[in-house]
């Protein structure tokens, strides 16, 4: 076998074939048709049974893989930190030509340990994608709505302490329609709950409406805003309005996505099945982890979450155990949203996983509350291996308390 190392970067490679701890030839080629065929080439005139050897790099290292199975290269995608450990060295040098020839020699020198990426099948492939697209989606929202908030403190700040919430139709009519205050004067009460109600679902609570509506009003009578009601911020705010109401029908469409992807995998029924985990935190959940059969333990499912715990001793200094988050760090987010549902609703869904924050609580223990949150989701990890192991669903009489 011939080891060739791959220095992946964004739209090109630099390659290396290193054979007995010597370098033999090095081509830098770009991730199109073109310079795949000049990768191919290549390979055939300096290897003899090559093995390629990169980094994943994300979706700059995805077509390099897709190439590699085409061809039935052997080829390893090492995880990067793993890879970055592994080669490190008392007096490094950083160029891409370098990286790429530490790869190869690592291969040569430690054939028998490499761990390459496991491919994801379907429906978790597409449950990656749903997801990235899902938090891309909600991210955008986050901004925009901070956005908004910023804007308002100008035109009328005490809609940002009336209305509780700026993804709901409701709140979002009303700051359409009066993002001044001024464009509420000479208009009474009905008149207001009226135009709103014209903007909204009819489903939505007239009750509701009638609430915000006199708090906005009230709030009007008080509004001293630095800006007149003609001015450009005013046509800002109702995009930035358009801009949440869009966003809100991407993500509600995309939800519905999700569910009807991850519905297709006997793991989603599984993990519904958890107290705390519903239909959407389900399918995020497989959308990171990708198929739980592949973590032997779970404590492989930790360390590839981010949630195993680092120990720190050195002579008479000694730390506490802290997670080392190198993980997914969209994975733990959504473990931290699970644990918090569970405890918000553990009078009407009792698990033993909120049994066991409270026992965290309690003394002798008595954990702060993100201590306690991190050690459910450790209990959370464990009851999860063990459900989808034993194809068995959640019951809270069997588990462990």
């Amino acid at each position: 076998m011939q080891f060739i190392g791959i220095d992946v970067a964004e739209g090109s490679s630099v390659c290396v074939s290193v054979k007995g701890g010597h370098q033999v030839g090095s081509i830098s080629f770009k991730h199109n048709r073109g310079g795949f065929n000049q990768l191919k080439h290549f390979i055939s005139q300096t290897a003899d049974k090559p093995v390629l050897v990169f980094e994943s790099t994300g979706t700059y290292s995805d077509s390099l893989a897709r190439f590699c199975r085409a061809e039935n290269y052997i080829f390893y995608e090492l995880n990067a930190f793993e890879a970055k450990i592994k080669m490190r060295q008392s007096r490094p040098n950083k160029t891409d030509a370098h990286d790429a020839f530490h790869l190869a020699l690592l291969a040569e020198t430690q054939y028998t340990s490499l761990h390459t990426r496991r491919v994801l099948g379907e429906p978790f492939f597409s449950l990656r994608q749903l997801s990235r697209q899902y938090h891309q989606f909600f991210e955008s929202r986050r901004r925009t709505i901070n956005n908004l908030h910023a804007v308002l403190e100008t035109t009328f700040r005490e809609l940002n302490d009336v209305l509780d919430s700026f993804t709901r139709p409701v709140n979002l009519a009303i700051i359409r329609l009066y993002p001044h205050p001024d464009l509420l004067f000479g208009l009474s009460k009905s008149q207001i709950i009226s135009q709103v109600s014209n903007q909204v679902s009819r489903q939505t609570r007239p009750s509701g409406i009638r609430k915000r509506c006199v708090d906005v009003l009230r709030a009007a009578e008080l509004s001293y805003p630095a800006v007149s009601s003609s001015s450009v911020m005013i046509e800002i705010i109702r995009r930035y309005c358009d801009q949440i109401e869009s966003l809100n029908s991407e993500i509600k469409l995309l939800v519905k996505e999700l569910i009807k992807t991850a519905g297709q995998s006997n793991q989603f029924s599984i993990l519904c099945s958890i107290p705390g985990v519903g239909q959407l935190s389900a399918a995020l959940l497989m959308g990171e982890l990708g198929d739980i059969n592949q973590f032997k333990t779970y404590k492989q499912l930790n360390a590839y979450a981010g949630i195993d715990t680092r120990h720190y001793q050195s002579g008479k200094t000694e730390k506490a155990d802290i997670i080392t988050r190198h993980g997914r760090p969209r994975a733990r987010l959504v473990m931290y949203q699970i644990i918090v549902g569970m405890l918000l609703n553990q009078q009407r869904t009792p698990s033993h996983i909120t049994d066991y924050y409270y026992k965290m609580k309690r003394q002798p223990f008595n954990k702060k509350h993100m201590v306690a949150v991190t050690a459910c989701m450790n209990q959370l990890t464990r009851t999860i291996c063990n459900l989808v192991h034993t194809n068995q669903k959640y019951d809270y009489r069997k588990a462990s308390h």
